[in-house]
């Protein structure tokens, strides 16, 4: 084989979402690649979408990238990645290989350093430069109208969010062609010292993966399954972030839903497991019960990601309060009404430029609640007629052009490095 051989690497249920067109998109363009599964993500919970998106028969390799903490998975995928070279490199005129990591992952991170320290590659990063930013002055919650927040002077938050956004960082770094969702982050790269020419605008997977699911989406199927949702419209939260699973955060959350409930809103709060954990682990579970008794529907994550985009597009939803950013680029696709419990984001076009975003971060319960109330009273979520998907369409087929047309500059070694 003269061309390199891709090695699409799916890590967290993102992934399996976002990385299904493009691995159809290679199987049909005959492009040689071998699917590697990372297992960052392994309860069955989070991994239905591999089966959801029919991929699953088409996975090669599964490392171990697991254990009890940050270290030991270190370790795991360490030895998981040193294994497969090995038995890459057992095959005499094997080709040279090329990682292609999605996002702002553990295993985005760390897998693309990996192959370059061992063979000398650089790897492919999509959904590179993904940077937050957000309102210099945090003050402004308090004595400024939040609506207004466009308005305001925003700056770059560099430890936002934790972990993710060094991750993001780390995946660029040992990558030589970077795949920028939009403008934005091609702004970014360059500010950073990327050269323009291995950077290309693309669009974000999550279009092709949204227009997949419109296809099939139904309501009649998701109320099957989720009947309580009928005849009324809810607000969807769903938080997940290692900064907002803290008691200064996720109390004033819970209150202020709580208080929400009693007012009229129809609240949904999806069980993450990490939101689960930190309640227990914080001893919240009387704010949550608390919760419960006002009204607000406690639901188990749903599996499938279709029944995710069903609600969306039904009018049972009224919106989204989330702090995941793949859900605000779903709901700017979709129309939906979003607010980000951060105090910033790595979507800052959701709200800068397509106004399809606001902020909402946790600075008390009656901020949430008060400010959530106005949010929908408003108007402000009306989308314009101009208001295009930034994201793009066909965002797969792109990424495919130019992997057809890559040539790596930077020869891979033939066999692992020894120092």
């Amino acid at each position: 084989m003269k061309r390199p051989l891709l090695l699409p690497i799916i890590a967290t249920k993102p992934c399996f979402i976002k990385m299904a067109s493009l691995i159809n998109a290679m199987q049909r363009s005959d492009l040689p690649f071998l699917l590697l599964n990372s297992n960052q993500h392994y309860d069955e919970i989070l991994t239905t979408q591999i089966e959801e998106f029919g991929y699953k028969e088409l996975i090669g390799v599964n490392l171990c990238s697991n254990g009890p903490d940050f270290g030991d998975r270190i370790i795991a995928m360490c030895q998981s990645v040193t294994e497969f070279l090995q038995v890459m490199s057992a095959y005499p005129g094997a080709p040279d290989i090329i990682p292609l990591v999605s996002g702002d992952t553990f295993s985005a991170g760390m897998l693309p350093q990996l192959f370059y320290f061992l063979t000398g590659v650089r790897s492919v990063h999509i959904e590179a430069g993904l940077r937050s930013y957000g309102p210099a002055n945090k003050e402004l919650w308090l004595e400024d109208d939040f609506l207004q927040q466009t308005a305001w002077d925003w700056t770059s938050h560099i430890n936002d969010p934790f972990p993710e956004g060094m991750d993001s960082r780390l995946a660029s770094v040992a990558a030589e062609l970077l795949f920028a969702p939009v403008e934005r982050n091609r702004h970014n790269l360059l500010r950073e010292g990327y050269r323009a020419e291995n950077i290309t605008i693309t669009g974000s997977l999550s279009s092709d993966a949204v227009e997949v699911m419109r296809k099939y989406a139904h309501k009649d199927d998701f109320l099957k399954r989720y009947p309580f949702l009928a005849q009324k419209k809810w607000l969807r939260v769903d938080l997940h972030r290692r900064e907002n699973m803290q008691p200064d955060r996720l109390l004033p959350l819970l209150r202020g839903i709580t208080r929400l409930s009693r007012q009229g809103m129809n609240v949904l709060l999806m069980k993450s497991n990490a939101m689960m954990a930190a309640i227990e682990h914080f001893e919240l579970d009387e704010a949550l019960a608390s919760a419960v008794r006002a009204g607000v529907n406690v639901c188990d994550l749903w599996p499938s990601y279709l029944d995710v985009v069903s609600f969306m597009l039904s009018e049972h939803c009224l919106g989204l309060y989330t702090d995941s950013g793949g859900l605000q680029e779903e709901a700017h696709i979709l129309g939906v009404p979003c607010l980000t419990m951060r105090y910033s984001t790595d979507r800052p076009e959701t709200i800068l430029d397509v106004h399809s975003n606001l902020l909402l971060p946790p600075v008390s319960e009656g901020f949430i609640c008060n400010n959530l109330i106005r949010a929908f009273d408003t108007g402000v979520f009306r989308r314009s007629a101009d208001n295009v998907n930034i994201y793009g369409s066909k965002v797969a087929e792109r990424m495919v052009t130019c992997l057809e047309q890559y040539v790596p500059k930077c020869n891979a070694a033939k066999r692992l490095l020894t120092y």
